[in-house]
């Protein structure tokens, strides 16, 4: 019998991200892109200037990577 694995739902919804740079709010991604500026021009066409001030951007690691510390 295999052992069921245990993952939780917000390491589950990051999972896809993997290698990419992504905005969250409320810790939900709302926005990706392969790089820095291309996650910054799609954010861009999204909000305003004083929205975009307070935007967490965080580059999601690979599994086999550790965190990363910018």
């Amino acid at each position: 019998m295999k052992k069921k694995q245990t993952t939780t739902k917000q390491n589950t919804s990051l999972d896809r991200y993997a290698g990419k740079w992504v905005a969250l709010v409320d810790a939900k991604p709302i926005i990706s892109g392969k790089t820095l500026n291309i996650l910054m021009a799609k954010a861009k066409e999204k909000y305003n200037k004083k929205e975009l001030e307070n935007l967490p951007v965080t580059l999601i690691p690979y599994k086999d990577e550790g965190p990363y510390i910018l």
